[in-house]
């Protein structure tokens, strides 16, 4: 039997100075059911490993005083064919 390809979504989390934000909750979503849960950490980085091929939606958990820059919604669907994604940024700013 051949093993299944794994993956990876990694981001980070900044300010408007994109400064890395620590301590934010990372959530990984597919069909509706959270499936995993990170904390960014010191420089605000964040990744799901062992994922497999898919569509999967990753959020943050807006911290207390803060909104949501970019994107929009805080979230972002991430669709896994045939490679890691490497490369998500979450901007956010204080209110």
């Amino acid at each position: 039997p051949v093993a299944e390809a794994k993956f990876t979504i990694e981001g980070m989390v900044v300010d408007n100075n994109q400064t890395g934000l620590a301590d934010w909750t990372m959530n990984l979503t597919q069909d509706g059911a959270v499936i995993n849960s990170v904390i960014t950490a010191a420089d605000g980085k964040f990744a799901f490993a062992d994922l497999a091929a898919g569509e999967y939606t990753v959020s943050e958990t807006l911290m207390e005083g803060w909104s949501a820059v970019s994107p929009a919604e805080g979230m972002s669907v991430v669709t896994i064919t045939n490679a890691s994604v490497t490369d998500l940024v979450f901007a956010n700013q204080l209110v």
